[in-house]
């Protein structure tokens, strides 16, 4: 499994999107000319169509790119994530959503 840098130049920050049609689309920019940029992206799923506030994981992906000065930009390979980044994550979820309930489980 890729890791994250240890220190990452920006914030962690969560984004929640619902809609009945998942749709993932991010357009990190950076002025930098030696960075490198993880994301963690999760696809989830309600129990009951969304009457109520609940969220379990389906899918998780890692992917990112870097910067060189003099050089092409380099896409990172994107990686599966699994049951154990999701725990990570689900603090920052929780904090950031309150009204929530992200599920630790994942469906079998």
């Amino acid at each position: 499994m890729g890791r994250r840098p240890a220190a990452a130049p920006w914030p962690r920050r969560a984004v929640h999107v619902v809609g009945e049609c998942p749709t993932l689309f991010d357009a990190p920019a950076s002025t930098e000319s030696d960075t490198t940029f993880f994301a963690d992206s999760w696809l989830t799923a309600s129990p009951d169509a969304l009457i109520s506030r609940e969220s379990f994981p389906v899918l998780g992906l890692r992917w990112g790119y870097s910067t060189r000065a003099g050089q092409p930009h380099g896409l990172h390979e994107p990686v599966l994530l699994d049951e154990s980044h999701w725990a990570e994550e689900l603090h920052l979820l929780r904090e950031t959503f309150p009204d929530w309930q992200f599920s630790q489980e994942w469906p079998t």
